[in-house]
């Protein structure tokens, strides 16, 4: 797709015109000039037996052919735009990375490198697999950063506009910092590792105070991203405030405070003291960002009850909240009875992203989507604990009701959910939503559910599922051990046929985001 974007953009840079025919004075060899040539003449033979002809060795009875020398190019119709236009249209070139407020929490920062830094894998320079570098190098502002000087210029600022200090220390050193240093104005987004994993004890007080030069040097930052291992800080509180101090707070709209172990498979039981006290250092009320921040990623395995409740209380201008692992506190549902009056009304917030949160209850989500009227996408993925129980089951009819939820506000452009149990479909069934996007499960539960309650998710047009992999077609792998292939092939064709007399489209394109079902599976 980008490939095609940048062909539609080079067509309006150089717009194709009348080529020029000319012939040689002796009148026998038609030869075309093009007119788009700028540093050479370009000669092309107009027929088969010219283009024989051409090589052999010119003859010295031929006579000199005529020649046209291109003048300089004129500007481009898109060269001519409004330099705002002009910035939004090279902006769609820029290849689309992880952020937080997407899927920053179930990505992992290693794969982030910097196009500056990309080297070529060889026998002696052993990379991962090149599409896991390249999918996010930016070639076509690359490639189209050499058509011009107001090119360059404008591909510039796109080019240094995101910076990940992901690596070793004196890769950020030789690398990152001599670009921070003369590109550090155009970095809008940072993604940085605080404490590496891989480096010794003795390197990370140099990192940290790499990191702190380099946050200087980028006073036009609006998203920033830290990422925390498993190392202790001695004086995690110091090292935040130190950090929170070179941050230019000013233009900073989207946060992301990330536990590498919960971004994996690693169920810890505590989280890094680092990125604990890092949050606490975003909900400062002396840092006043409550209501600056737009966009926040909490992804680590437990925040105390304070964190908790100063997010939903007080950061009521965010457009879009994701909370993975961190909601993990006894007997404290999200929509307790005692919960209910901390949670404050926000209109802004667009998307909402619970993971893997025991105290996300399937049966009061539908409450929570009451609450957040302007809420447009949401995503549920395998929240909840073991000992949850189904909620009272709804009355037939429910849906005509005139207090269904339907009735009450404008259905969600998405619901996503992965991995949850049949009555946890049903318990969330209220919501209405246009689109329904079901991964991570078995069709068996899905079928259940609409079994259970032929009316659950009002207003839905679309259900995207998961495609039944060759081997379970072939009938040599179930993804529940309690479930054949060929009776889950069976169930998939029931749902359609159940979602046809609704009138809802069913796609088979979806895919599994954070868990699908053999990872849950290894982890019990």
């Amino acid at each position: 797709m980008a490939l095609s974007r940048l062909q539609k953009l080079w067509r309006l840079v150089f717009p194709s015109r009348p080529k020029k025919r000319t012939r040689d004075k002796g009148g026998d060899s038609s030869l075309l000039i093009s007119s788009n040539a700028r540093d050479a003449i370009v000669q092309v033979p107009a027929s088969a037996h010219d283009l024989q002809g051409v090589q052999e060795a010119p003859k010295p009875s031929d006579p000199p052919v005529a020649t046209v020398q291109a003048g300089p190019r004129k500007p481009s119709i898109i060269e001519s735009l409004p330099a705002e236009l002009l910035f939004e249209i090279v902006g769609y070139l820029q290849p689309v990375v992880p952020s937080p407020g997407g899927d920053a929490a179930w990505k992992r920062p290693h794969s982030f490198s910097n196009w500056w830094s990309y080297k070529v894998p060889s026998a002696t320079n052993q990379l991962p697999p090149r599409e896991v570098q390249e999918q996010y190098l930016p070639r076509d502002l690359l490639a189209l950063r050499i058509v011009s000087k107001k090119f360059y210029g404008v591909c510039l600022s796109f080019l240094y506009s995101e910076m990940n200090l992901v690596k070793l220390l004196s890769e950020i050193r030789e690398e990152d910092h001599p670009i921070a240093t003369k590109h550090g104005k155009h970095v809008r987004t940072l993604r940085i590792i605080v404490d590496h994993t891989t480096e010794i004890l003795e390197e990370k007080p140099a990192r940290q105070q790499l990191i702190l030069d380099i946050l200087k040097l980028c006073p036009n930052a609006s998203t920033i991203a830290f990422y925390y291992g498993a190392y202790l800080e001695a004086q995690p509180d110091e090292l935040a405030k130190q950090i929170s101090d070179a941050v230019d707070w000013t233009n900073i709209r989207s946060i992301g405070v990330y536990s590498l172990a919960a971004l994996g498979y690693s169920w810890r039981s505590t989280s890094p003291s680092g990125s604990l006290a890092m949050l606490n250092e975003l909900i400062n009320p002396d840092r006043a960002l409550s209501k600056q921040i737009k966009v926040l990623d909490v992804v680590m395995e437990f925040i105390s009850m304070e964190v908790y409740n100063t997010i939903r209380s007080q950061f009521t201008s965010l457009s879009a909240l994701t909370i993975r692992r961190s909601l993990r506190f006894p007997n404290c549902k999200i929509w307790d009875f005692g919960q209910q009056h901390i949670w404050r009304p926000n209109t802004n917030l667009t998307c909402l992203q619970l993971i893997d949160c025991l105290n996300v209850y399937s049966g009061h989500i539908p409450d929570l989507v009451r609450l957040f009227t302007s809420l447009r996408t949401l995503m549920i993925s395998a929240c909840g604990d073991y000992g949850d129980t189904p909620p009272l089951p709804r009355t037939k009819g429910w849906s005509k009701n005139d207090d269904a939820l339907w009735r009450q506000r404008l259905p969600l452009d998405q619901l996503y959910i992965e991995h949850m149990a049949d009555w946890e479909i049903v318990a969330m069934g209220e919501i209405p939503t246009r689109t329904l996007v079901a991964a991570g499960l078995a069709p068996k539960q899905l079928l259940e559910a609409f079994r259970t309650d032929s009316e659950i998710f009002p207003c839905m047009t679309t259900l995207r599922m998961e495609a039944a992999p060759p081997e379970l077609q072939e009938g040599t792998l179930s993804l529940n051990p309690n479930q054949d292939g060929a009776s889950m092939l069976t169930d998939a064709s029931v749902i359609e046929a159940v979602c046809a007399e609704r009138g809802v489209t069913v796609a088979t394109d979806a895919h599994w985001l954070v868990f699908n079902q053999r990872q849950i599976i290894a982890t019990q």
